[in-house]
Order: C-alpha cells, then structure tokens, then sequence
C-alpha cells in the first residue's frame, strides 16, 4: 500500500496503542492486512484498531480502484476515522 504523508501518518485517526508484543507483529502493515493476520489466538487489544480494520474491510469490499490500491486506509480514511473517534469521545463526556 501507498504510505501515508507524514500528517495523517502521525495523526489521531492513524493511532492505534496495542501491547509492544502484537506491535511488532504488524509492523508498518495497513489495517487491512492487520485485520487479515488477526487470529482467534490473539485477541484484539484496542476497539479503536477493530474498527480500523472493519472500515478498511469495508472501502475495499467496494470494489473501488483506489481504495484497493491504498489496502482500504489512506488519507481519507485515516481522517474520517479521526473525526468518528472525536466525536464519539465528545459524546461520552
């Protein structure tokens, strides 16, 4: 998959905290290929990551050209997830 520029790189909406073990397990992978190397065995750590994966499951069910080539999670999903976390975090406070 394209990498991220460095802003969405590093933004909220790409943020996911997992234990230091699993973390080195999926490397720099897309959420996609994350969501794909998820076993039954190793549980999910963070809600925020599984719905990473499912929005990034869902852009490339689409069958769309650019979300396939970018494995689901680009710019604009790294933002769009940034602000449903946002709000959802507003909401509960």
């Amino acid at each position: 998959h394209e990498r991220l520029e460095e802003k969405e790189l590093h933004s909220f909406g790409n943020l996911c905290l997992v234990a230091h073990g699993k973390n080195s397990s999926f490397g720099n992978n897309s959420p996609l290929s994350k969501a794909f190397n998820e076993s039954e065995e190793t549980p999910l750590d963070s809600l925020k990551l599984y719905q990473m994966m499912e929005m990034a499951k869902a852009n490339i069910q689409k069958k769309d050209e650019q979300e396939i080539e970018n494995g689901g999670w680009g710019p604009k999903q790294v933002n769009n997830h940034q602000e449903k976390m946002i709000d959802l975090f507003e909401a509960v406070i």
